[in-house]
Protein backbone atom coordinates (compact mmCIF):
# COMPACT_ATOMS: atom_id res chain seq x y z
CA UNK A 1 0.00 0.00 0.00
CA UNK A 2 1.23 3.67 -1.12
CA UNK A 3 0.42 6.15 1.83
CA UNK A 4 -0.80 9.36 0.16
CA UNK A 5 0.22 11.53 3.38
CA UNK A 6 3.92 11.51 2.39
CA UNK A 7 3.75 12.25 -0.81
CA UNK A 8 1.40 15.01 -0.21
CA UNK A 9 3.45 16.64 2.08
CA UNK A 10 6.90 16.22 0.06
CA UNK A 11 4.72 18.31 -3.23
CA UNK A 12 3.75 20.87 -0.64
CA UNK A 13 6.94 21.63 0.55
CA UNK A 14 8.20 21.52 -3.19
CA UNK A 15 5.45 23.84 -4.26
CA UNK A 16 6.13 26.20 -1.16
CA UNK A 17 9.82 26.13 -1.86
CA UNK A 18 10.39 24.63 1.40
CA UNK A 19 12.80 21.89 -0.10
CA UNK A 20 16.31 21.62 1.09
CA UNK A 21 18.35 20.15 -1.67
CA UNK A 22 20.60 17.16 -0.61
CA UNK A 23 24.42 18.26 -2.21
CA UNK A 24 27.92 16.84 -2.24
CA UNK A 25 30.36 18.50 0.35
CA UNK A 26 33.77 16.58 1.99
CA UNK A 27 33.97 17.44 5.70
CA UNK A 28 35.11 20.67 6.99
CA UNK A 29 38.96 21.40 7.12
CA UNK A 30 40.01 20.88 10.97
CA UNK A 31 42.90 23.81 10.63
CA UNK A 32 42.29 27.23 8.76
CA UNK A 33 44.44 28.37 6.25
CA UNK A 34 47.47 30.09 7.20
CA UNK A 35 47.95 33.86 5.32
CA UNK A 36 49.66 32.76 1.64
CA UNK A 37 48.36 29.46 1.87
CA UNK A 38 45.70 28.17 -0.64
CA UNK A 39 42.53 27.77 0.86
CA UNK A 40 40.56 24.95 1.18
CA UNK A 41 37.06 25.73 -0.42
CA UNK A 42 33.91 22.69 0.51
CA UNK A 43 30.23 22.58 0.23
CA UNK A 44 29.28 23.51 3.48
CA UNK A 45 31.80 26.57 3.66
CA UNK A 46 31.24 27.77 0.04
CA UNK A 47 28.45 30.82 1.37
CA UNK A 48 31.37 31.73 3.80
CA UNK A 49 34.20 31.67 2.31
CA UNK A 50 32.54 32.64 -1.08
CA UNK A 51 29.64 34.57 -0.77
CA UNK A 52 30.13 35.93 1.95
CA UNK A 53 33.92 36.78 2.49
CA UNK A 54 34.66 41.13 2.11
CA UNK A 55 37.32 40.07 -0.60
CA UNK A 56 37.57 38.87 -3.85
CA UNK A 57 38.34 35.17 -4.01
CA UNK A 58 40.14 33.45 -6.86
CA UNK A 59 38.83 29.90 -6.81
CA UNK A 60 40.43 27.11 -8.74
CA UNK A 61 38.18 24.10 -9.58
CA UNK A 62 39.68 20.78 -10.00
CA UNK A 63 39.66 17.34 -9.99
CA UNK A 64 41.55 15.04 -8.30
CA UNK A 65 42.10 12.86 -11.18
CA UNK A 66 42.92 15.84 -13.73
CA UNK A 67 46.55 16.23 -15.20
CA UNK A 68 46.16 19.65 -15.87
CA UNK A 69 44.82 20.38 -12.37
CA UNK A 70 48.15 19.13 -11.04
CA UNK A 71 50.12 21.00 -13.27
CA UNK A 72 48.27 24.06 -12.07
CA UNK A 73 48.28 23.41 -8.30
CA UNK A 74 51.88 24.16 -7.45
CA UNK A 75 51.65 27.45 -9.76
CA UNK A 76 48.12 28.05 -7.75
CA UNK A 77 50.31 27.74 -4.26
CA UNK A 78 52.92 30.39 -5.70
CA UNK A 79 50.23 32.43 -6.47
CA UNK A 80 48.38 32.55 -2.96
CA UNK A 81 52.54 32.72 -1.71
CA UNK A 82 53.30 35.97 -3.86
CA UNK A 83 49.38 37.88 -2.79
CA UNK A 84 49.83 36.71 1.07
CA UNK A 85 50.32 40.46 1.37
CA UNK A 86 47.62 41.26 -0.55
CA UNK A 87 44.65 41.85 2.11
CA UNK A 88 41.79 41.78 -0.28
CA UNK A 89 41.99 38.48 -1.87
CA UNK A 90 41.97 35.22 -1.10
CA UNK A 91 43.69 32.16 -3.37
CA UNK A 92 41.43 28.81 -2.77
CA UNK A 93 40.12 25.87 -4.15
CA UNK A 94 37.38 23.58 -4.78
CA UNK A 95 37.64 19.86 -5.53
CA UNK A 96 34.95 19.96 -7.81
CA UNK A 97 33.89 16.34 -7.67
CA UNK A 98 33.31 15.89 -4.46
CA UNK A 99 31.58 19.62 -3.53
CA UNK A 100 28.34 20.93 -4.95
CA UNK A 101 27.08 24.52 -4.19
CA UNK A 102 23.84 25.68 -6.20
CA UNK A 103 25.74 29.15 -7.20
CA UNK A 104 28.87 26.93 -8.48
CA UNK A 105 28.97 26.27 -11.92
CA UNK A 106 31.94 25.45 -14.43
CA UNK A 107 32.48 23.33 -17.31
CA UNK A 108 35.53 21.00 -17.25
CA UNK A 109 38.42 21.06 -14.78
CA UNK A 110 40.66 23.00 -13.70
CA UNK A 111 38.31 26.39 -13.90
CA UNK A 112 39.53 29.45 -12.31
CA UNK A 113 37.02 32.17 -11.42
CA UNK A 114 37.12 35.43 -9.50
CA UNK A 115 34.48 35.99 -7.36
CA UNK A 116 33.74 39.62 -6.02
CA UNK A 117 33.53 40.45 -2.80
CA UNK A 118 30.22 38.98 -0.38
CA UNK A 119 28.11 38.34 -4.21
CA UNK A 120 26.90 35.85 -6.97
CA UNK A 121 29.71 37.81 -9.48
CA UNK A 122 31.71 35.63 -10.80
CA UNK A 123 34.17 36.09 -13.77
CA UNK A 124 35.54 33.44 -15.63
CA UNK A 125 39.72 32.84 -16.03
CA UNK A 126 40.12 31.97 -19.41
CA UNK A 127 43.95 32.45 -20.13
CA UNK A 128 47.66 30.55 -19.53
CA UNK A 129 47.59 29.79 -16.13
CA UNK A 130 50.96 30.88 -15.79
CA UNK A 131 51.80 33.09 -12.47
CA UNK A 132 52.61 35.96 -14.67
CA UNK A 133 49.14 35.64 -16.22
CA UNK A 134 47.47 35.05 -13.17
CA UNK A 135 49.14 37.93 -11.64
CA UNK A 136 47.98 40.05 -15.05
CA UNK A 137 44.76 39.17 -14.37
CA UNK A 138 44.61 40.45 -10.83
Amino acid sequence: DIALEPITNYVNKFQAGALVPILKSEPIPDTASAVGEVVKVVGQTFDQLILQSDKWVLLQISAPWCGHCKLLDPIWEELAKSREDDPRLTVATIDGTANEHLALKFVGFPSIQLWAPGTHDVTAYKSHRTLKDLNAFL
